[in-house]
């Protein structure tokens, strides 16, 4: 017999940084956190989010920003994020194997975890 139990949910945030002036990404990285629970991961997901007006999703998993300006004079960067649930999977009662599926990441669902409001009509 196969027990399957959610473990945790993974957020993944990923960026691009580029001059204002070029179109060449002069760095990129990602940001991966563990979370109890999908509300705790999508709130982590929404302190990425400074302008919503700004993110709209880009398929059912991700949503991501338009190149928005950075901290940095002249330095422009865009972010994607997307949501993974990590399930543990057990096998006559010993520990079989841990997998990793993306889960929808949609307006409304980081609407209701969040109250961040991301706008379809001006997004990227």
């Amino acid at each position: 017999m196969i027990i399957r139990r959610i473990h945790a949910y993974r957020a993944v945030i990923c960026w691009g940084r580029t001059p204002a002036d070029d179109i060449d990404i002069c760095d990129d990285g990602s940001e991966e956190r563990t979370y109890p629970d999908a509300t705790s991961a999508l709130r982590a997901i929404g302190n990425y989010i400074s302008d919503p007006q700004w993110w709209d999703e880009r398929d059912t998993y991700e949503i991501g920003s338009c190149w928005l300006r950075d901290d940095e004079p002249n330095v422009e960067i865009s972010y994607t994020a997307s949501l993974y649930r990590e399930t543990e999977e057990w096998r006559d009662g010993r520990f079989w194997r841990r997998t990793r599926t993306a889960v929808p990441l949609t307006p409304l669902r980081l609407r209701l975890a969040t109250g961040i409001d991301i706008n379809r009509e001006t997004g990227a």
